[in-house]
């Protein structure tokens, strides 16, 4: 007796069958997954199995549960699927079971710095940032794929990377960053350098992304002002107010303002004799003399720049005055006698004086101009002359006689002429008064004005009676004349008048 199959168990997987699968992402269409099988203990069409799939990745052949992809699979859109695969018998029977498909990641994206703009500040001359520069970089695969390693490209020993989680890292510095002088500065700051930033991925076939950052450096007043060194400065006196006398030039090693800004002042006892434009040097007062000042002026001139703190330098300089012929010269000290005897001897001084001149390029000349007077006659004189001595001083000396009876007063001006005086300040003398009275010596013999004196007397004229008078005369101006006679019995003279008096009557026979 023959049984007839009846269709009458459903198809079902054995323990054996996987429930994972794994595919790598980005495999080509048509990769191979695995396989499933399904067992149906009926017989023939009814023991017969076809496998079928829903899904729009993977598909599986009807006949031997093969399973292939059907798309291009992104592990960073979706990590796995969940699919359901049916297998049905031949009578319509049909079991399913549920696999997972993973995917597995395969190193396809790139490191993303999540950080757009990355500026770092820090002070002149320190180390270490002003804030801390927080870097974000994200991976899509994971793994070695996903992580990420980060490093600033040919500059490891100025900046150091710390990473605090995986996703995130600090960037600082570590040397000092120096300005120099002719950086270009945004208000206080310099953008002193671009670097780039390196991150990459661990995976197989590595990638690498760039990402410039920049350094800015806020300046830092540590320079002083340096004032180039000037020669001596020269100042011809009493030049006009506003002469310019020298140019200044002032650097300072700071880039940026206001620690490169500077003003300069003038210290020093003349400071208010000058002042400053600008740079320049000029004159403030046109009667800087040059007499005054011992020929230099010590000055300092200070730039103090605007920064913080304010930094500055001084320099001394020296303003050298030099000597234009403006002075008058004069006469000092003068000690002359007052009263000269006559007939005085030649070249005997009877004074003295100091005569000076401040300038130091004088050439002095000396005259005397005297007049003579006696009573009301008044003449030009010669009579004394003057001349230098040892140093500055001058003698006046007698060069002529003087006579007492010629000459009883001598008055003279002296005067000291520069011929060296320079042609806006001439002329330049100077001229002293003085007058010597001469005094009368006796030096004259007393003469009568005829040779004989004659008078006649009656004779036997009484006694006392005046026969007459004799008078004589002397140059000599203050010598008192006193009369005598030779001795004689009968005549007296009067010694103070020269009168002749009888003293014993005269007999004719």
């Amino acid at each position: 007796m023959d049984v007839v199959d009846v269709n009458d168990n459903s198809p079902y997987f054995s323990n054996q069958t996987p429930h994972t699968f794994e595919i790598l992402e980005n495999s080509p269409v048509g990769t191979g997954i695995g396989s499933i099988e399904a067992f149906d203990d009926d017989h023939g069409m009814y023991g017969k199995i076809f496998y079928s799939v829903l899904s729009n990745i993977v598909e599986i052949n009807g006949t031997n549960g093969l399973l292939y992809s059907t798309g291009i699979i992104d592990r960073e859109y979706r990590e796995s699927y969940i699919i359901v695969i049916t297998a049905t018998d031949g009578g319509g029977l049909a079991t399913t079971v549920s696999i997972e498909l993973e995917i597995i990641d395969e190193n396809d994206n790139l490191p993303v710095f999540v950080t757009t703009v990355i500026v770092g500040y820090v002070n002149e001359g320190e180390i270490g940032l002003q804030n801390d520069l927080h870097i974000r970089i994200t991976d899509d695969d994971v793994g070695q794929n996903g992580h990420i390693s980060l490093y600033v490209k040919n500059e490891a020993e100025r900046f150091n990377v710390t990473q605090i989680s995986d996703t995130e890292w600090i960037l600082d510095t570590m040397v000092e960053f120096w300005l120099p002088s002719d950086a270009i500065c945004a208000g206080d700051t310099v953008l002193f350098g671009t670097y780039t930033l390196v991150a990459h991925d661990n995976g197989q076939n590595q990638h690498f992304v760039e990402k410039n950052f920049s350094i800015n450096v806020l300046d830092v007043n540590n320079h002083a002002p340096v004032i180039a060194a000037v020669s001596e400065i020269v100042l011809v006196e009493r030049s006009v107010v506003r002469t310019v006398l020298a140019h200044f030039d002032v650097s300072d090693a700071d880039p940026c303002s206001p620690n490169n800004l500077h003003v300069l002042s003038l210290t020093g006892s003349y400071a208010d004799l000058f002042r400053l434009d600008g740079a320049n040097l000029l004159t403030a007062n046109d009667e800087i003399d040059f007499e005054s000042f011992d020929e230099k002026i010590e000055l300092n001139l200070t730039a103090l720049d605007r920064g913080t703190p304010r930094l500055s330098n001084v320099l001394p300089i020296s303003v050298v005055v030099t000597d234009i012929n403006d002075e008058n010269p004069e006469i000092t000290n003068c000690s002359i006698i007052d009263k000269i005897e006559e007939n005085v001897s030649l070249d005997t001084v009877i004074g003295t004086c100091v005569v000076s001149d401040r300038d130091k390029m004088a050439m002095l000349t000396y005259d005397l101009i005297c007049v003579c007077q006696k009573y009301f006659l008044i003449q030009p004189c010669p009579v004394f002359t003057v001349f230098p001595d040892i140093g500055s001083s001058i003698k006046i000396s007698v060069s002529s006689e003087i006579d007492f009876e010629e000459v009883s007063e001598v008055e003279c001006r002296m005067q000291v002429t520069d011929n060296a005086a320079s042609p806006n300040f001439s002329p330049q003398s100077a001229s002293k008064l003085f007058a010597v009275t001469v005094v009368d010596l006796n030096d004259n013999i007393p003469y009568f004005p005829v040779e004989k004196f004659t008078f006649s007397v009656p004779e036997n004229t009484g006694s006392e009676h005046v026969v007459g008078t004799v008078r004589a005369s002397d140059f000599d101006v203050s010598d008192e004349i006193i009369y005598s006679l030779a001795e004689s019995t009968h005549v007296a003279i009067s010694h103070e008048f020269g009168e002749i008096t009888i003293i014993k009557s005269f007999d004719y026979e």
